[in-house]
């Protein structure tokens, strides 16, 4: 039933394309004579691979299955009639359309999922750099953090966003350069303490437990 709804949405999209053309190519082999069938079955690969690369896997083994039954009879060029159906030229034509149009079906399928992967990445990374670059607060960032890399991060690894560099007063490369030296002295004990607890937290894990009250006072 699946099969049968797509072939019926196929009629409504522009997937007509691909099916005229392989009931126009099965037309063609039924009007030329058999002297020349052999070459139009060369022919008969264009709408199975057209269809696999503009609808995919899907869309090559319908086109495929579409012609099945003439092509196999091309394959076997002057041993069968139209009269008669030849079970070899069947198998023939099978395992060289349904290949072809499902590995050309294939190769549509992944570069679509990969466009549309660094489509989405793209549109991503675009939305949170806005979002870093315009926050009315100061944000540091670290794509590397130790608790996926196992190292401490490098200065030259960190993002500060423009209002974080509004704040210290210093550009990017002085930030970078000075690292934590621009720390005010009643600050510097506490971040130096924070540092420590968040490196032990990212190297050894971190656990909490807690007790909760119930709505009833339990």
């Amino acid at each position: 039933m699946t099969l049968l709804r797509e072939a019926l949405a196929a009629l409504q999209r522009r997937d007509t394309i691909v099916l005229a053309s392989t009931v126009l190519y099965v037309l063609a082999f039924i009007l030329v004579p058999p002297s020349i069938r052999g070459p139009v079955f060369i022919l008969s690969l264009f709408p199975v691979g057209l269809a696999g690369g503009l609808y995919g896997r899907r869309g090559g083994v319908l086109a495929a299955f579409v012609g099945i039954p003439v092509h196999g009879l091309i394959v076997l060029t002057g041993l069968a009639e139209l009269s008669s159906l030849s079970l070899g030229g069947l198998i023939v034509g099978t395992g060289t359309l349904l290949p072809l149009g499902a590995g050309v079906g294939w190769l549509t399928d992944s570069q679509r999922a990969l466009r549309r992967t660094e489509a989405e990445l793209r549109v991503s990374e675009a939305r949170f750099r806005t979002i870093f670059e315009h926050a009315p607060i100061g944000i540091t960032f670290n794509p590397h953090s130790q608790s996926t890399t196992g190292r401490g991060p490098e200065a030259s690894e960190w993002t500060w966003n423009r209002r974080y560099e509004e704040i210290v007063g210093r550009s990017t490369e002085a930030i970078r350069q000075a690292r934590h030296g621009f720390t005010h002295p009643d600050d510097h004990a506490e971040q130096e303490s924070l540092r420590a607890c968040t490196t032990l937290i990212a190297r050894e894990g971190y656990a909490q437990s807690e007790a909760a009250i119930a709505c009833e006072g339990g």
